[in-house]
């Protein structure tokens, strides 16, 4: 079976599905881009807390001696 009877055994139209599809394609693009976004922040959060770590453990090494 080809992609165009298999929209039409389901009640759509050839067109109505290559909509679908894209807005899919673009659905998966964006939630793709959100996760690397959140993975990119979440990576740069925990840099920032090792350094903050790193800079308050020195600093209180410095001062105990």
């Amino acid at each position: 079976m080809n992609f165009s009877k298999v929209a039409e055994q389901l009640g759509y139209s050839q067109s109505a599905v290559t909509i679908q599809i894209k807005q899919l394609e673009y659905v998966i693009i964006l939630l793709s881009y959100m996760i690397s976004e959140y993975f990119v922040t979440t990576v740069f959060r925990l840099r920032s807390i090792k350094h903050k770590f790193i800079t308050i453990f020195f600093f209180k090494s410095t001062l105990q001696i």
